[in-house]
């Protein structure tokens, strides 16, 4: 019976917190499918402000954090408030956490609840000092390559002969346009052992 409320939850996009409901961010690939022992932390719009309220009371030491974020807030707000509490939560190098931290959304071909796992991301909030690499996701969602606008079907050959590729994007991205092509990069084999551990977002 939890297993269909699940679904039918991931069906929706809907997450529930405090009375309130989330709409997760939707993709159509399923990155990991279930997270045990893990705590919960919600990301959702302060009312009467642009600013992101984050419901941290459950984010227990030592569990697997899962965010959920409201997709349609600023993808450079939700992210700088995920660092401070990544941060925090590996902050202790003498009793290392080695508890992961995922971002839920709903696959709506799978019709399911997925995570995406990014602990081994880091987020910047400013401009890279040079071009060289940076593949860069505007305000419009258009890309850019080192500064010269490219599809995603010319990516692989593209960036051939880019050893690490440097992700950067606008600062008014919603967080579902921001995660849904951190994704969309790494289901390429190609594209995914080059990009670099550090996402610039400004």
């Amino acid at each position: 019976m939890k297993k269909i409320a699940l679904i039918a939850v991931a069906l929706m996009g809907l997450v529930s917190c405090s009375k309130n409901e989330i709409s997760l961010s939707r993709l159509d690939v399923t990155v990991q499918a279930e997270v045990t022992d893990h705590s919960p932390i919600y990301l959702t719009k302060k009312q009467d402000s642009d600013s992101v309220a984050v419901n941290r009371a459950n984010a227990l030491g030592g569990t697997n954090w899962v965010f959920s974020v409201q997709r349609n807030l600023n993808a450079k707000l939700v992210l700088e408030e995920v660092q401070k509490l990544k941060d925090k939560k590996y902050a202790d190098k003498a009793h290392g956490d080695d508890k992961a931290v995922f971002f839920s959304y709903a696959d709506t071909l799978n019709k399911n609840l997925a995570f995406y796992p990014f602990q081994y991301i880091d987020y910047q909030f400013k401009r890279p000092e040079s071009q060289r690499g940076v593949l860069y996701f505007n305000g419009s969602n258009d890309l850019f390559l080192e500064d010269q606008q490219v599809q995603w079907s010319e990516l692989e050959t593209r960036t051939d002969s880019i050893k690490l590729i440097h992700l950067c994007f606008s600062a008014t991205l919603s967080f579902e346009e921001y995660l849904q092509n951190r994704i969309r990069l790494e289901q390429s084999d190609v594209l995914n052992q080059k990009l670099d551990s550090i996402d610039r977002i400004y």
